[in-house]
Order: structure tokens, then C-alpha cells, then sequence
């Protein structure tokens, strides 16, 4: 998406309709881009309602080779926005924050190895990619050249410290709740494990 010159906001699709169609109105998003497979009635329906195009992963690979996209690509500013990260709305009406580029690169230029890592790191990342912490694990390990690992949550917190080993993950961000799953078993890969 930033690669096209657009930006971006995630949505967790087990939200209800009238929530992320709420977002959507909200952030003025032009289309909704998804998986292909998570609830796709509802977001079809959601589109409807909304008068937004929908794209399935799969059907933008193929069709990246056609003009009739349902973006254009610009030319991106340091001002120009990257990502919108809408908040969990516990104290009222969810607010967006507009993240711009600069905001962006100013974090992925930070000195905080022990927190993004290098290009070294393997990092697993669990977060729900509606959270901040998602983005810094994405934008933060990718932007130093290191490897995101990626999977089905309740298969890899079913069987957590195999998963880390398999994968060889040295970093993991996460809740006090899954580090206590590493409690008698912490992989020999891992060295670094921020809890919070």
C-alpha cells in the first residue's frame, strides 16, 4: 500500500458492520483491501452499504498487470500520510491518529536496538495488527532489514516456545499473559523478550 504512494488503516474484521463501516466514513478510506477470506460477507456487505470498492489480496496479484486499478500511485511527501491508527474507542467514540512519513521514518531511525532490532532480528509478531506495537514490530524489524514472523495466533500460542524454536525467533513483544507460556521453556534462540 505505502509502495503505491497510498496509506493505510487495519481493521479487525470481527469488529461488527456499523464499526467498521464507522471507520471507514471516518478515515475516508477509498476502498477496502482484505485476505480473501476472513468474513467476507460482511465485508462485501460493508462495502455495499458504503459505496466502497473491495479487493481481495488475490485479486489484486492478478490483476496488478491491468490499468483499472481502484487507486493511483502518487508521489509521497514527508508530510504525506502513511497509516491511520484508530484507537480502541474505551472512553467514548474511537479517535483516529494520522501517521505522515516523516513520523514514520523519524521511528524506524530511532537507536533503540533492544527494542526494533537489526537486521539480525527474527521477531514474532502476535500483536493485533489494529494495535501500535504492531506497527513498531512491522515497520520497526522490516525498516533494519530484519524477519517478521507471522502465523495463526491460536496455533502458535497453542504450542508458543515450539513455534519460537522452529522459527528460530530471537525478539518477541508481547503481554505478560503469553510470556507466562514460556515460563519452564524459553527457546534457545530468544534474547529478547519484552514483556508489557
Amino acid at each position: 500500500v505505502l509502495k503505491a504512494g497510498a496509506a493505510f488503516v487495519h481493521i479487525d474484521a470481527s469488529l461488527p458492520a456499523d464499526r467498521i463501516a464507522g471507520i471507514i466514513r471516518k478515515t475516508g478510506a477509498p476502498f477496502i483491501l482484505y485476505d480473501g477470506k476472513t468474513d467476507p460477507d460482511k465485508l462485501n456487505e460493508v462495502a455495499r452499504r458504503e459505496g466502497k470498492a473491495i479487493v481481495a489480496l488475490n485479486d489484486l496479484n492478478k490483476a496488478q498487470d491491468q490499468p483499472q486499478l481502484p487507486f493511483t500511485r502518487k508521489v509521497q511527501l514527508p508530510s504525506s500520510l502513511a497509516y491511520i491508527q484508530v484507537t480502541s474507542g474505551t472512553t467514548g467514540e474511537p479517535k483516529c491518529i494520522m501517521i505522515e512519513h516523516c513520523n514514520l521514518v523519524a521511528f524506524m531511525e530511532a537507536d533503540e536496538p533492544e527494542f526494533l532490532g537489526s537486521w539480525t532480528t527474527s521477531k514474532l509478531q502476535l500483536s493485533n495488527r489494529t494495535f501500535d506495537i504492531a506497527m513498531a514490530d512491522v515497520f520497526g524489524t522490516l525498516g533494519r532489514g530484519g524477519r517478521l514472523v507471522l502465523g495463526p495466533d491460536a496455533e502458535i500460542l497453542s504450542s508458543l516456545a515450539e513455534w519460537l524454536e522452529m522459527t528460530s525467533v530471537t525478539d518477541l513483544n508481547t503481554s505478560p499473559l503469553v510470556a507466562d507460556l514460556l515460563k519452564n521453556n524459553v527457546p534457545a534462540h530468544l534474547s529478547v523478550l519484552m514483556v508489557g
